[in-house]
């Protein structure tokens, strides 16, 4: 409900200066970055994270779990959270993205982004598969990546994701047996866990993007290398990473609650 009262109240926000109210903003850039394809694959995870379980909790209770996880980790229940943030956050400069998407060049380059995703995402799901099937890369080219993951600030947002998954699967376990886990609790174990995780995440990443490197057009990665390199993309970077973990908190909230029920 309080959701709902915060949405009706940003459709009667006043036109910006280009004639766009936020929401037109936000739900524009929505569908410009291609936010299908970076959450509309977490719920296709559920089967992965339930099966590490087997043994571990009795199979009615893993049942129960897997149809939580698959109703919090929805897609359009993360997209609707991502959008509550950004409006609820709204900065002008989400207008300025925006702008850079939609020119004719950019639309372009990010069209042929998704393609390589949609046609890539199969051996992209599977980085060290990728990454062990190719040459490695030498000196010069592992400089590229470095270059290339700091521009994306994209250590902080795999992290951030990961941690958020985690966090929704231990509360959901929790509540399953009956327990509570306070906040204290849970702020020791996101600390902990991203001790343990970072390196597995840098490992990660870095596989990730040296098959991209690999895969997409070497004009499409310098555009996206440059535009994250300024203060808009970095502002930008920092801006998503807030709104993906403001989704998955959310969707911890959620299962919490279904599991209550």
């Amino acid at each position: 409900m309080k959701r709902c009262c915060l949405l009706l109240c940003f459709a009667f926000l006043p036109l910006l200066a280009d004639g766009q109210t936020a929401t037109a903003v936000v739900d524009q850039l929505l569908e410009q970055s291609m936010l299908d394809i970076q959450l509309g694959g977490v719920v296709d995870q559920v089967p992965v994270m339930t099966a590490e379980l087997a043994g571990m909790l009795p199979p009615a209770q893993i049942e129960t779990l897997a149809v939580a996880l698959e109703h919090v980790y929805a897609f359009d229940s993360l997209a609707a959270d991502v959008r509550a943030y950004y409006l609820e956050h709204y900065d002008p400069r989400l207008a300025d993205v925006l702008a850079w998407m939609k020119q004719p060049e950019i639309a372009e380059m990010w069209a042929r982004h998704r393609a390589f995703n949609e046609a890539h995402g199969d051996i992209v799901d599977s980085l060290a598969t990728a990454y062990y099937s190719s040459t490695p890369p030498d000196s010069a080219q592992q400089a590229e990546v470095e270059q290339y993951i700091d521009a994306l600030g994209a250590r902080a947002y795999y992290l951030e994701t990961a941690l958020g998954v985690t966090v929704v699967l231990v509360r959901g376990l929790a509540t399953l047996e009956g327990q509570e886990i306070p906040a204290a609790g849970l702020a020791m174990m996101r600390q902990a866990m991203t001790q343990e995780m970072a390196p597995l995440i840098d490992e990660t990443v870095h596989q990730h993007f040296w098959y991209m490197l690999q895969h997409e057009p070497a004009e499409d990665t310098a555009s996206l290398q440059a535009f994250y390199e300024t203060d808009l993309g970095q502002w930008f970077t920092a801006a998503y990473t807030a709104a993906q973990a403001y989704a998955f908190a959310q969707a911890g909230e959620r299962l919490v609650a279904y599991l209550q029920r």
